[in-house]
């Protein structure tokens, strides 16, 4: 591979933005070059996890241990505690000058699949639509 085609494939897997981009990308791969090594599979996992979290307002992901801190400047409470019932014991919010989620890992799962389903759960309650009839 050359230095144009690799840098062309990388942008390509950064513009991974849904289910569908990233197995289309993974089938490509497959066909182009066989099997995919994990640290591969890991890179186009991540670029789909840097757009969901783009979709909802997560600026900035980091471990620490066994937690992974998600940082928004604008946590919305109701959609935290809808994913907390929906992941039970895994999620905690942390109100402090600067509020964050503490997503705690589980000894033998896999951060980066565990992180995709909870921002695709998060962009689905944050396009809910607004029940009128329940306002006041």
């Amino acid at each position: 591979k050359s230095a144009a085609q690799r840098m062309a494939l990388y942008k390509r897997i950064s513009l991974i933005g849904s289910r569908y981009d990233l197995e289309d990308m993974t089938d490509e791969l497959l066909d182009r070059y066989g099997e995919i090594p994990r640290a591969a599979s890991n890179l186009l996992q991540i670029a789909l996890i840097r757009s969901l979290a783009q979709q909802c307002g997560i600026t900035q992901i980091r471990q620490d241990g066994a937690d992974i801190h998600i940082c928004a400047p604008e946590l919305d409470v109701d959609v935290w505690i809808e994913l907390s019932a929906r992941f039970p014991g895994k999620l905690r919010m942390m109100l402090s000058a600067n509020p964050y989620i503490r997503y705690r890992v589980e000894k033998g799962s896999d951060p980066l699949r565990d992180l995709t389903e909870l921002f695709f759960a998060h962009c689905e309650l944050q396009k809910k639509p607004v029940d009128k009839s329940a306002e006041i």
